[in-house]
């Protein structure tokens, strides 16, 4: 075991549950055996989630675009485990583009999303991202 979390478990058996000073020990200490102690899920490789090869022909055959507010539901091990679409607004205000949007970055998401996981002390645990993209006919 670890010399750092070895010394860390016996000042907390010498101080009573809640106490202040065990509590401030334990942080130290974590703080110093990790990488990062709390923070939100950190997306990895973002730039290749989406590429002008994923817009949907019907859509640029037509010059549609769209912009789609989501949310990527993140496990402990930095995978999607579901996206939930918040907003999607489609160029031609039509609900049947707008779902063509939503499902292809819902899909797209679930197969490339990746992330470094959240993390409470030192431990992964499961989060959410917010995001958007920007579906945008490109100009010659």
């Amino acid at each position: 075991m670890n010399r750092a979390i070895t010394a860390t478990l016996a000042v907390l058996m010498a101080f009573p549950a809640g106490n202040a000073v065990a509590q401030d020990v334990f942080a130290g200490t974590l703080a110093a055996t990790c990488a990062r102690v709390t923070g939100p899920p950190l997306p990895k490789g973002q730039a290749f989630w989406f590429t002008m090869d994923d817009y949907p022909s019907a859509a640029l055959r037509k010059e549609i675009g769209a912009v789609v507010k989501y949310r990527v539901f993140v496990g402990t091990n930095g995978r999607p485990t579901r996206v939930r679409i918040l907003k999607t607004t489609p160029t031609d205000n039509l609900a049947a583009s707008a779902r063509l949007f939503a499902d292809v970055t819902s899909k797209l998401l679930l197969r490339r999303a990746n992330f470094q996981p959240a993390v409470r002390r030192c431990i992964p645990v499961t989060s959410r991202y917010d995001g958007s993209i920007t579906w945008a006919v490109p100009v010659d």
